[in-house]
C-alpha cells in the first residue's frame, strides 16, 4: 500500500470526530461547552447511581434467598402449580437412602 492510500482510509473511517448518527462530516465537532460537560456527567452520574441501586436490591440477602426458592420450586412444580410426582419421589429417595446410610455407618460406630 502506499502511503496516499492510508490516508485516503484514515479519512474515509469515522474517527473520535465524526457524530454520533453514523453520517460522515466534512467539519470536526465544536468543542462543548463546561454546561455541557457538566450535564453529562449528571446524566452519567444518574444512570450509575440507579445502577448502583438495583445492584444493591440483587444482592439483598432476601432477594437472593427468593431466587433460590423460585429456582428449587422449578424442580418441584410444574409451570401450572402442580407437582412433579417423579422429581418430589425421587428427592424424598434419596433423603431416605441418605438416613438409612448414616443410621448404618453409627450402627457400625457404637
Amino acid at each position: 500500500m502506499t502511503d496516499a492510500t492510508v490516508s485516503d482510509k484514515a479519512a474515509a473511517a469515522p474517527g473520535p470526530s465524526a457524530p454520533a448518527t453514523g453520517a460522515p462530516s466534512d467539519r470536526p465537532t465544536p468543542p462543548r461547552s463546561m454546561d455541557e460537560i457538566e450535564a453529562e456527567l449528571d446524566a452519567t452520574r444518574q444512570r450509575l447511581a440507579g445502577r448502583i441501586d438495583e445492584l444493591e436490591e440483587y444482592v439483598q440477602p432476601k432477594n437472593v434467598a427468593l431466587r433460590q426458592l423460585d429456582k428449587v420450586r422449578g424442580v418441584f412444580v410444574d409451570e401450572y402449580g402442580g407437582i412433579k410426582p417423579d422429581r418430589v419421589l425421587l428427592a424424598a429417595g434419596v433423603v431416605v437412602a441418605l438416613v438409612g446410610v448414616s443410621a448404618l455407618l453409627r450402627r457400625r460406630r457404637g
